[in-house]
């Protein structure tokens, strides 16, 4: 079946998100729209999700094992909360620089996170980019990457700033953002909540969305909860996995299925960092 390819993007700014009032629980789950109109949750089926570092880093930060580091950590924080059971696993570092699923082949597709310096096609207040590959009919995730807009922001491994002419300039730091976006790959949206690692912007320097906030957690709980008795994993699917509609449910080869890449951006601030 030739897939079904449609770009959808969430693109918050914070003079919009602003003005929402602050609501105790302000968690929101990624979702999508079947092709019969219905509406679905994205989520993972199957764990631990594997990922790649591409070994390259960023030529803001010299310290390439710190890099691996905190992305390391930030998909770490999504592990931590105890009434969850999302696993997330590194597997390697990588050549790749690029976003795709390898439908014909899916057990060998990567899920990459990377710099990119010279050839952002987004949006470049962005800065960052995950893009999901899931099901149109279920909404699940098959696969996810992860771009690093290094072209127009400065990182950094603590948030601080560097020396600069005429003034320092402010940095984002690494794993703040990857962080956030750690969790558009697991099935979040922006929350509206400010102190949220979900909410969807970001002042330089900023390195408290490093942790989860209650909402942060409370999201992920509501998509993948351990349960406490039997220590199991309950995942939150949707009615049309569950019924088997479009994808059978103990399968996790989507090469029968339309898709839909999505793309979440995590708008941090308007300040470019090359004129």
């Amino acid at each position: 079946m030739a897939l079904s390819l449609r770009f959808l993007a969430f693109v918050s700014f914070c003079i919009a998100l602003c003005a929402f009032p602050i609501l105790p629980q302000a968690f929101v789950r990624t979702k999508a729209t079947t092709p019969d109109g219905k509406e679905v949750a994205l989520f993972w089926n199957e764990f631990p999700i594997k990922y790649f570092i591409n070994k390259a880093g960023s030529p803001d930060i010299s310290d390439l094992e710190g890099t691996y580091d905190a992305i390391k950590a930030s998909f770490q924080a999504w592990m931590n909360p105890g009434c969850g059971c999302f696993q997330a696993e590194f597997v390697g570092l990588t050549d790749l620089a690029e976003t795709g699923y390898n439908q014909d082949k899916p057990a060998e597709d990567q899920n990459v996170i990377f710099f990119r310096q010279g050839d952002w096609t987004h949006n470049r207040q962005a800065v960052a980019v995950t893009s999901v590959v899931y099901s149109r009919s279920t909404g699940q995730i098959f696969g996810f990457d992860i771009e690093i807009n290094d072209r127009d922001y400065r990182f950094s491994l603590d948030g601080s700033s560097v020396p600069g002419v005429p003034r320092p300039i402010a940095t984002i730091d690494l794993q703040n953002t990857l962080t956030h976006e750690a969790g558009h790959a697991l099935g979040l949206d922006h929350s509206e909540n400010k102190s949220a690692t979900m909410y969807a912007s970001a002042p330089p320097g900023e390195t408290s969305k490093r942790q989860l906030h209650s909402d942060d957690i409370e999201g992920l709980c509501s998509i993948y909860r351990k349960e406490t008795a039997s220590q199991t994993c309950q995942i939150s699917r949707s009615e049309q996995f569950l019924k088997g509609t479009g994808c059978a449910c103990q399968s996790s080869s989507p090469s029968n299925h339309p898709f839909l890449p999505l793309f979440a951006l995590f708008v941090l601030l308007f300040w470019r960092r090359r004129a």
